[in-house]
């Protein structure tokens, strides 16, 4: 056997277990790390027809094609969507380094398919409100912020192209309407221009699109009235220690609390004291929440 042949014989004993066994297979595996998160915590993720567990979860799944993705909850909104996958990187290795061989077993092994992005975290809304119903809240935002930090620049990189599955996720969890979305998306693209701090971006987008809503005061019952068919009748069904507005000839209003009403007289506890007013100089009656 001459040089040039115990040469290529060598090299061939090297790269025949590569070809046959697959690179991507051996390099980057055939599962993945993948994690759900949702706001808020307890949702059941559904991949592919098959319940993994409940929100927050991160779990090690083998590399397959696209899958539907269900997170769902009581009371809230069930979101559906598409897991997408991407080309494995490992796998044009294969095809410069083991041929079509390897990167036929890479197939089989679903190696060639790779989870993207490896995060996913969605916002359910409370069934029965619409898309811009639901309030903010703090986890809500936190985990949002959590979401644009780790995934800056894939995010960045998707809004020069206007598209990409790392800006589809951010107008998921940021709640943005489909009809809305090409807005929501230059409104991003001149922050990301602006403030190229990644954290002050964050804040900044979070601040735009997910702003906490302080909750409404809680509106008061409409007063009542006390039963009785007139205001003398009325009078008389008042209690000790019964709220009342009461309406006066001369247009003017009197708040309190009843201490007695006896021979047409109604003794109130004002905030200035203790007064009483004549039935004949009352003509209304309104029973407050105490």
């Amino acid at each position: 056997m001459t040089t040039s042949s115990r040469v290529t014989h060598w090299i061939g004993a090297i790269l025949a277990p590569i070809a046959f066994s697959g690179c991507a297979t051996i390099m980057d595996g055939s599962t993945q790390q993948v994690s759900f998160q949702s706001t808020p915590d307890g949702a059941t993720v559904t991949l592919g027809g098959q319940a993994i567990g409940k929100t927050p979860i991160t779990t090690t799944l083998k590399k397959r094609g696209a899958q539907p993705l269900i997170f769902s909850k009581d009371g809230y909104k069930t979101i559906s969507l598409r897991m997408d996958t991407r080309l494995d990187g490992w796998f044009w290795g294969n095809i410069l380094f083991g041929g079509f061989i390897g990167s036929t077993t890479d197939g089989l092994s679903g190696a060639v398919n790779e989870y993207s992005p490896g995060q996913y975290l969605v916002s359910l809304q409370p069934e029965g409100s619409g898309p811009l119903e639901g309030s903010i809240s703090r986890q809500a935002r936190d985990k949002a912020r959590e979401f644009i930090i780790i995934g800056y620049r894939n995010i960045v990189k998707d809004l020069q192209a206007r598209k990409g599955e790392y800006l589809t996720s951010l107008l998921e969890i940021l709640n943005v309407p489909t009809a809305d979305q090409s807005v929501a998306i230059s409104k991003l693209d001149s922050l990301a221009k602006v403030y190229t701090n990644i954290p002050e971006f964050a804040e900044r987008v979070l601040d735009l699109f997910m702003k906490i809503q302080s909750p409404p005061p809680a509106k008061e019952p409409p007063p009542q009235v006390p039963r009785g068919s007139t205001v003398g009748e009325q009078l008389g069904n008042l209690q000790h220690g019964d709220v009342v507005r009461i309406k006066l000839k001369d247009s003017t209003s009197v708040e309190g609390s009843v201490i007695e009403y006896h021979s047409s007289i109604l003794w109130l506890m004002t905030s200035t004291g203790k007064i009483w007013k004549s039935t004949q100089d009352i003509v209304a009656v309104e029973l407050l929440p105490q």
